[in-house]
């Protein structure tokens, strides 16, 4: 063991430069390739759906899917923008989670608004048209019928109406492709070569 320890040693002061510069250049070239791969930036948001009983708008299934299409963006922006890089996910409670990724963290940002907003608006007007018409049944019964049993069932979904809002605040995240996590790696690497480099005479050594 003791020659062993000797001969080590003596393999280390003779390659002492090569043992110091091995971790450097394998950090740096991991350094690098991760430097040259490109900056992603995904806008998030979450959208609960409301309860004002539209066909599309309201009907979490078939929202999700109408917002994964070319078209129906594009109508619902009035825009030509391409939203392919978008994804809809459907959470429990009629919520659905945007996620659109982009180089530029400000674009990102700005289509997925683009998206939402439009999407709001859109509900909106639905909202407060069957609001209106809600309004209006319960004040002709009330004023013709006020003993008619339906009442207090208009009456509730009146009270209940709920319309689609933001359930998550928009959030922009930005990768960078881990650069120093994949430096710190490379050095690791090279540390690892050097002790295979030190310990090779000896499992070859006859």
């Amino acid at each position: 063991m003791r020659h062993i320890i000797d001969r080590t040693r003596v393999r280390i002061k003779k390659l002492l430069w090569l043992l110091l510069l091995l971790p450097l250049l394998t950090g740096a070239i991991s350094y690098y390739m991760a430097a040259q791969a490109p900056v992603v930036s995904t806008a998030t948001v979450e959208i609960m759906l409301g309860n004002f009983q539209d066909s599309i708008l309201t009907n979490d299934t078939l929202m999700m899917e109408k917002l994964k299409t070319k078209r129906y963006l594009q109508q619902l922006t009035s825009s030509n923008e391409d939203f392919s890089d978008m994804s809809v996910e459907l959470k429990e409670g009629k919520i659905l989670t945007l996620s659109l990724t982009d180089e530029d963290e400000m674009k990102a940002g700005e289509r997925l608004h683009m998206v939402v907003a439009s999407l709001l608006d859109k509900s909106e007007e639905v909202y407060a048209q069957k609001e209106e018409m809600l309004k209006k049944q319960v004040e002709d019964m009330e004023q013709h019928n006020p003993g008619a049993e339906s009442l207090p069932k208009v009456t509730d979904e009146l009270l209940n109406l709920r319309e689609t809002e933001i359930h998550k605040e928009m959030s922009v995240t930005t990768t960078d492709g881990g650069v120093v996590k994949r430096g710190i790696f490379g050095i690791i690497v090279g540390l690892m070569l050097n002790a295979f480099i030190l310990a090779v005479p000896e499992i070859f050594r006859d």
